[in-house]
C-alpha cells in the first residue's frame, strides 16, 4: 500500500502565551512542574529527549541555573546539546514572531495510559512533554525572555507590558500534540521531522542503535 499515514498527533492552536506560561510555570516551581516526570532536561518547561544531546559540547557556553534549562549536563552516551542557531538567526526568529509572522508549527509528546515507579516507589509517566520538534525556536525564545539579546532595540525586561500582552497572547505558535506513543515512534518521528531542514550529522540520529 503506498499511501502509510503515520501518527504526527493531533493539532493544537496555541498562541506564544502558552508556551511562555508553561516556561514560567517550570521556573517558579519546577518540583511541582516535574512531579511526575523522571527526566533532568529541560526546556521552557518541556523535556529535551536524550537523542537530542548531541555529540559536541562547547565549555564557553554558559550554563543556565538548573531546571530552567540544563541540557548542559553529562549523559551517559551523548555529552550534551548544543544550539545550532547563532544569535543573528535567533534574532531573526523573534523579529518573525514580533511582525506577525508564521514561525511555523512545534511537535511534543504527552502520556497518560503508562505509569513507572521511582527506586522509592513513586510513579512517573514516560515520555510525559517530550519536545520532538522545535528546540532551537524554543531555545530562541528562552534567550530573548532571558534577556540575552535585544529585538529592534528592546530587551524583553523593556517591553511594556500592554506589548508583551499583544505579543504573546496574538502571536500564533501552534503544535502537534503526539499521545501515548513509544520511544521507537518518537525517536522515528524526530529523525524524518530533523533530517530535512536545518543541517544535521548522522552521528546525531535517535535510531540506529537503540532497541526497544
Amino acid at each position: 500500500m503506498w499511501l502509510k499515514r503515520r501518527e504526527w498527533g493531533t493539532p493544537r492552536n496555541y498562541t506564544l502565551d502558552h508556551v511562555f506560561g508553561q516556561g514560567r510555570s517550570f521556573e517558579t516551581n519546577p518540583a511541582e512542574h516535574t512531579r511526575f516526570s523522571n527526566e533532568r532536561f529541560w526546556l521552557m518547561g518541556f523535556v529535551v529527549p536524550v537523542f537530542q544531546r548531541g555529540p559536541d559540547f562547547d565549555p564557553e557556553v554558559p550554563m543556565i541555573k538548573p531546571f530552567e534549562i540544563n541540557a548542559y549536563g553529562v549523559d551517559d552516551q551523548r555529552t550534551c546539546i548544543q544550539p545550532i542557531w547563532d544569535e543573528g538567526r535567533m534574532i531573526r526568529f523573534i523579529e518573525t514572531a514580533v511582525e506577525g509572522g508564521n514561525l511555523g508549527t512545534w511537535t511534543f509528546h504527552v502520556t497518560d495510559n503508562e505509569e513507572a515507579k521511582r527506586p522509592d516507589g513513586s510513579e512517573y509517566f514516560p515520555r510525559d512533554l517530550w519536545l520532538i520538534d522545535g528546540q532551537q525556536r524554543f531555545w530562541s525564545l528562552h534567550c530573548f525572555f532571558s534577556d540575552r539579546f535585544a529585538v529592534f532595540g528592546k530587551y524583553w525586561s523593556e517591553v511594556d507590558t500592554i506589548d508583551r500582552r499583544r505579543f504573546l497572547n496574538s502571536t500564533p505558535f501552534s503544535a502537534y500534540e503526539m499521545k501515548n506513543l513509544s520511544e521507537l515512534s518518537l525517536r522515528e518521528a524526530y529523525d524524518k521531522m530533523n533530517f530535512g531542514g536545518v543541517p544535521h550529522e548522522e552521528i546525531m540520529r535517535a535510531t540506529p542503535g537503540f532497541k526497544v
